[in-house]
């Protein structure tokens, strides 16, 4: 439910999240909306110098309609600004629905709840500093209500303030953006080592069954012998089996070592270093595979031969 979760916010708009590990990252909430807006200059409305004499009234209406045109811009990147919070609070709801259905469960949360708390906090900052923006925007200093300049000097310090209320909102949007993904990417590591710990009784219980396989292949092979029959094929298979139990077996101390060990991990298994994190779960998942691949190898080739010793001895009788 929880990566439903994460995947449905990484399909959200133009603000969507990109998430994983490894994989291509790229800017979330603030590189998604309009670019940062070039911060007006008492210069700005005078135009470089040629060889045509502008008119005081042309040069003073140029300079209304830039303005202007930078008043549009801000007033839409601040709408797009409010669409990304509706989305991030939108994503905070459902995961505190979730926590409160572990909770209810009896599951613990904490890491879920710690990684929303850090979210929600970023969140807050933007949603501060979209606020601020907004507050400006809306009083318009400078500019009349169809957003006509009356003022230079006072549009001028609207459009200013504004972008740097913006940019503060981009800035807090960014730090929630790398924050949760670097939460997201913990939450997973310690998600897998559950798992991997859960998955140490699964193949121990494994290596139990062979043990029990490879004593019932030996009782087989000793009471066919005591008939007289050829059992060399099987005994040969048998061999080859026991000789896998033990390497599987050392697999599996490898693993379980590793667990204990836990690098990268605290006692209640929240990482502590990603990167230490990583290498125990790759060790685990290693040794794992080559545990489940050995066993599965010899025990094909010992089924096959119990198989041939059936067919021959059934074709003799």
């Amino acid at each position: 439910m929880m990566q439903k979760l994460l995947d449905r916010w990484a399909r959200m708009g133009k603000a969507r999240w990109i998430l994983g590990s490894g994989v291509a990252a790229s800017a979330i909430f603030a590189a998604t909306l309009v670019p940062v807006l070039a911060a007006p200059s008492a210069a700005d409305p005078t135009p470089a110098a040629t060889a045509t004499v502008v008119q005081p009234d042309q040069q003073a209406k140029g300079n209304h309609q830039r303005l202007e045109k930078l008043l549009q811009r801000e007033q839409k990147e601040l709408a797009q600004g409010q669409k990304v919070l509706d989305r991030a609070n939108n994503v905070i709801s459902k995961i505190q629905d979730r926590i409160n259905n572990l909770n209810s469960k009896g599951q613990n949360s904490s890491s879920l709840q710690a990684a929303l708390s850090g979210f929600q906090n970023d969140v807050n900052s933007a949603q501060s500093s979209y606020n601020s923006a907004k507050g400006i925007l809306d009083t318009h200093a400078g500019f009349d209500g169809n957003g006509h300049v009356t003022d230079v000097a006072q549009a001028r310090n609207t459009l200013t303030t504004a972008r740097k209320a913006m940019l503060q909102f981009r800035q807090a949007a960014r730090r929630a953006t790398s924050d949760f993904r670097t939460a997201r990417s913990h939450l997973t590591q310690e998600n897998r080592l559950a798992r991997e710990q859960k998955q140490l009784t699964v193949e121990q219980k494994r290596l139990d069954r062979a043990n029990k396989m490879a004593t019932n292949i030996q009782s087989l092979i000793d009471k066919q012998k005591s008939k007289g029959k050829d059992t060399s094929t099987v005994e040969t298979a048998l061999a080859a089996f026991k000789a896998a139990i033990g390497s599987a077996q050392s697999s599996y101390n490898s693993a379980s070592s590793t667990l204990n060990s836990h690098a990268g991990f605290d006692g209640n298994g929240q990482v502590t270093d990603a990167a230490q994190a990583k290498d125990t779960l790759q060790s685990v998942a290693k040794d794992f595979q080559q545990l489940n691949h050995t066993l599965g190898q010899a025990g094909k080739q010992l089924r096959q031969a119990i198989k041939d010793f059936r067919t021959a001895n059934k074709a003799k009788a």
